[in-house]
């Protein structure tokens, strides 16, 4: 069998799918991925703003939103899947400092946005990735999804979602093993990016440490990029270094 070729090279037909193409650090990845030359595939709540409306809140915006993939990729293979998707503070939706703070509609919805949303959506995607070339599934989430890390508490729905986001990914990593043997997964701690998921909580990180969006998604994208020869799972930070589980 040839060797698979790279993921990023522009002069061979492929698609990459970015989720979540409107935030700071997706709309960054999309930028970047273009100016690479390369064919970029977008997905956002409102339609109009990207090229296929995905509500990862709504199963049936799931399922139409992998249906609507189906035809734009028949005679182009799904190289790489990039979900930049998250939820942290909304209307009703705070981290938790105290265990009493905890209510049911906002973890949730955390929960959905954050883990449940992106794993069925994989599962819409997961037969449309290419099974013969270098594949990525890469995922933003967290260091504080990190349950042998966690040394401050609090933030219960963001962390536990972010860590069942990192157990999905561990679990999906397996079975691919099976069906696409040359897929990396990446769960990617991007740091303190200056976005609006993380405005009302930067007071305290260092400028060295806040990164502007295109800065994240170029890290992002190095991260990605050393793994492509890497099949399995791993939880990296923007720095490139392993992050503990």
């Amino acid at each position: 069998m040839d060797q698979p070729s790279s993921l990023f090279n522009a002069s061979e037909p492929a698609a990459h799918l970015v989720v979540g193409a409107t935030g700071g650090l997706g709309a960054a990845l999309v930028r970047q991925l273009r100016g690479r030359g390369l064919s970029v595939l977008t997905t956002a709540r409102r339609g109009v703003q990207a090229d296929i409306e995905l509500d990862l809140e709504d199963d049936a915006s799931i399922v139409a939103a992998g249906q609507a993939l189906q035809p734009r990729l028949a005679d182009v293979p799904l190289r790489s899947v990039f979900i930049c998707s998250g939820l942290l503070h909304a209307d009703q939706v705070r981290p938790e400092r105290r265990i009493e703070a905890l209510e049911s509609a906002a973890f949730e919805r955390v929960m959905r946005v954050n883990a449940l949303g992106p794993l069925l959506l994989l599962a819409q995607l997961k037969g449309l990735l290419a099974r013969d070339q270098i594949t990525q599934v890469a995922a933003i989430s967290a260091r504080v999804g990190s349950i042998s890390d966690n040394r401050l508490g609090g933030w219960y729905s963001y962390r536990c979602s972010k860590a069942a986001l990192n157990m999905g990914l561990q679990t999906l990593g397996v079975e691919m093993q099976r069906t696409h043997p040359h897929c990396a997964l990446t769960v990617f701690h991007p740091g303190t990016t200056d976005t609006a998921l993380s405005t009302p909580f930067q007071r305290g990180v260092s400028a060295d440490k806040l990164f502007t969006p295109e800065r994240a998604a170029r890290q992002f994208l190095d991260v990605v990029r050393g793994r492509e020869q890497q099949a399995g799972v791993q939880f990296l930070a923007w720095d490139g270094r392993v992050v503990e589980w």
